[in-house]
């Protein structure tokens, strides 16, 4: 079995799933393939596009999908490689979408508003990029959300990306926690909706730089194909990859053993947070945590958050990522990504954060201690 076929029946049966039912969605001029054609049970190898990873197939999307110059609406907080991704080759321009609720995801209304804010800055929207779960905040959207926020979009005549690259890294084993695109679509993603994945995250192998589109959009998939030239998968990559995703004994075991770790190191860090009142968004999926370090701010501003990030990173030898980087307008917001060290070194990171936050709160920004939180080794 090659490549293309081992991934299309993967993507089948953990994302797509045999079970869903039928149900029929409103559809527009861009939506007007031949329903005949699309098994909503089966994903189809010819659809299937195997690249050098996430970036680079986004980075195709851009070009394929729109010009120089034009828009991609992302909410906000997001990922904040996304820029570079759409920006350094496609010179796309991403545009924040902001929520009320941005757990939630967003709603026909906040699209439209940031839709009406790319109109005033004379900017064409193309595309619409969802990332389901969520990161930064490790939310999952609702079947609800991601249908009604595509059915905006193809008003629009706007190009739809989903993103699910931690969709096998949800922390509960449900079936109602998460629901694919692919799935809450019936597999009837049209000319429109495009889906991303990659095995960087879930399978925690971002080197082998393997990433997956499917599409239904053929003049799309001939695109991509032919820019494929620059960023395709080896062979022998393509080898492993399919040997990986054929052996359902080791998915399973690997998958249900990433599930523990990662509740495991989530509850590490939710304790230490919850022990220095520093609020968070309750993660459903993904490896990280995002966190509301405003009230340890020195003002409320932009500023006060790159002070503090270089305290807590000079200081504690931590690195968290700032909200700034990831568009949120609300200044003290930070991700904590718990995956990357074992839950022993976890633990010594989240002991100096409590070290640095009571510094802070007990002593002042103006009168510091510094208690030499690197040299600590047991907290």
């Amino acid at each position: 079995m090659n490549a293309r076929e081992s991934v299309a029946r993967f993507l089948t049966e953990r994302f797509l799933k045999p079970e869903l039912e039928l149900e029929h969605h409103p559809s527009n001029g861009n939506h007007d393939h031949d329903l005949n054609h699309v098994n909503p049970h089966v994903i189809k190898a010819n659809n299937v596009i195997l690249g050098s990873g996430g970036a680079g197939l986004l980075n195709g999307l851009s070009l394929c999908l729109a010009e120089a110059g034009e828009a991609v609406l992302i909410p906000s907080p997001y990922y904040a490689a996304f820029e570079s991704d759409i920006s350094i080759v496609a010179e796309c321009v991403p545009l924040r979408v902001l929520m009320k609720d941005p757990a939630r995801g967003p709603t026909p209304e906040e699209l439209q508003t940031a839709y009406d804010q790319a109109a005033m800055k004379n900017l064409r929207v193309k595309i619409l990029l969802l990332t389901n779960p969520n990161n930064p905040l490790g939310t999952i959207y609702s079947a609800d959300t991601i249908h009604k926020s595509i059915e905006w979009a193809r008003g629009k005549h706007v190009h739809t990306i989903v993103d699910e690259i931690y969709a096998l890294s949800v922390h509960e084993n449900s079936d109602q926690s998460f629901q694919s695109v692919t799935k809450i679509l019936n597999n009837d993603l049209g000319n429109d909706v495009h889906f991303l994945w990659a095995l960087s995250k879930d399978f925690g192998s971002s080197g082998f730089r393997v990433g997956v589109l499917y599409t239904q959009n053929q003049v799309l998939n001939d695109a991509i194909s032919n820019l494929n030239v620059f960023s395709s998968v080896s062979h022998p990559m393509q080898a492993v990859v399919a040997g990986l995703l054929d052996d359902e004994q080791f998915l399973d075991e690997f998958l249900e053993t990433s599930r523990t770790l990662l509740k495991i190191s989530k509850n590490i860090v939710t304790n230490a947070l919850d022990g220095i009142n520093v609020p968070y968004v309750k993660a459903q999926a993904g490896i990280f945590l995002y966190c509301d370090f405003s009230s340890l701010l020195p003002d409320n501003s932009f500023e006060g958050e790159a002070q503090l990030a270089t305290l807590i990173q000079n200081e504690a030898r931590v690195v968290m990522t700032p909200g700034e980087s990831q568009r949120d307008p609300n200044p003290g917001q930070f991700r904590i990504c718990y995956a990357w060290v074992t839950p022993e070194v976890l633990q010594l990171a989240m002991g100096r954060l409590k070290l640095l936050a009571s510094d802070i709160r007990d002593n002042g920004w103006e009168s510091l201690q510094y208690n030499a939180y690197y040299k600590l080794i047991d907290i």
